[in-house]
């Protein structure tokens, strides 16, 4: 939401999390610009991304329900530049919508040091953002047919769309760019697989995966001929291990497949997680049978979401290993004998 155009001035009220908001009394911000720090850190798996990106959704809601006029939120990051991240955020039909934005991290310590010292803060926020309404996207799908198995699909793909401060290229250029290679490699060798392996390009991911919703709902009458799946869409970095959530019939050809990539530098994980990546979560709520190749995800979020999204942060090599290890699981999965890897009973 934007500012009107000659922006919106006021006193700062500086909160230390989306809880410490919460917990401030109704009213309490009435004419105020709020600022919502947090404490996320890098992880290897970007595991504090999904608790402290609710700030970025819910900060404007909480806010406008105490009566503030705007809010700031420190970036949604582990990077120490002067680039704030964006991303999707929300409103609530029963809260009055009111401007948000992200403070780059060094600005948000900046702004804190000064709230330390015990000073009086007014800040003049100016935003232009604009609603451009319903838009059609689409889903862009390409298929190597299969043999003896061809109405059965093994699916793997990454998506297509991003945010307008960087380029794509970790988010999601790399996953579309390893799922596309391996669909050429196997094409080039003149392999046939067995079952039909399906590249599937979704489009608004960022926006909330309508195009995983649209696909599944598109395919709801035959999503039990979708044997196994996954998506590429956490960077480029090397992929470090396996989580799965399949059942005792699948778990040798997983095994298999598992030490195939060993040599890659990848160790199995869990069986305990239905992920198969964002865009085949809906899929996965259905009973889809989970399986992820988890890649190293240390510096992601110094660059996700950010004009640093660029195509100099590629390493080949690492794509490369990416590559080697899909191609394993694409192959075995789509020429194995086993074709139910842990849908639940029909009802």
């Amino acid at each position: 939401m934007a500012t009107p155009a000659n922006g919106v001035e006021a006193e700062v009220v500086l909160f230390e999390s989306l809880a410490a908001l919460r917990a401030a009394p109704d009213d309490s911000l009435r004419g105020k610009i709020t600022y919502v720090g947090h404490a996320m850190k890098r992880t290897q798996d970007g595991s504090s991304y999904g608790h402290f990106v609710r700030l970025r959704s819910a900060g404007a809601v909480e806010a406008g329900r105490r009566g503030a006029i705007a809010t700031l939120i420190r970036s949604i990051g582990t990077d120490s530049h002067r680039m704030p991240h964006t991303g999707n955020m929300s409103y609530s039909s029963d809260v009055t919508p009111i401007p948000i934005a992200a403070l780059s991290n060094p600005d948000a310590d900046q702004l804190e040091r000064m709230a330390q010292r015990g000073q009086r803060i007014s800040i003049k926020l100016t935003l232009t953002p604009s609603y451009t309404g319903v838009v059609e996207s689409g889903n862009v799908v390409a298929e190597l047919p299969g043999s003896d198995l061809a109405d059965e699909l093994v699916i793997i793909g990454g998506h297509l769309d991003s945010w307008d401060l960087g380029t794509n290229a970790i988010d999601d250029g790399a996953g579309v760019a390893i799922t596309m290679e391996v669909l050429r490699r196997i094409k080039e060798a003149g392999l046939k697989p067995r079952r039909t392996i399906r590249l599937v390009l979704w489009g608004s991911e960022e926006v909330g995966l309508l195009g995983g919703y649209a696909y599944a709902d598109k395919h709801k009458d035959t999503l039990r001929n979708h044997v196994i799946g996954t998506e590429s869409d956490f960077g480029a970095g090397r992929i470090w291990k396996i989580t799965r959530n399949i059942n005792e019939q699948a778990k040798p050809v997983a095994d298999k497949i598992a030490e195939l990539v060993e040599p890659l530098g990848i160790a199995p994980g869990s069986n305990s997680a239905r992920s198969s990546g964002p865009d085949l979560s809906p899929m996965n709520a259905q009973g889809f049978p989970g399986f992820r190749f988890v890649q190293d995800g240390s510096d992601y979020f110094d660059l996700h979401h950010t004009p640093d999204d660029t195509l100099d942060k590629i390493d080949p090599a690492a794509m490369d290993q990416n590559v080697a290890a899909y191609l394993v699981f694409v192959w075995m999965a789509a020429n194995s004998n086993v074709s139910d890897w842990g849908w639940p009973a029909e009802q």
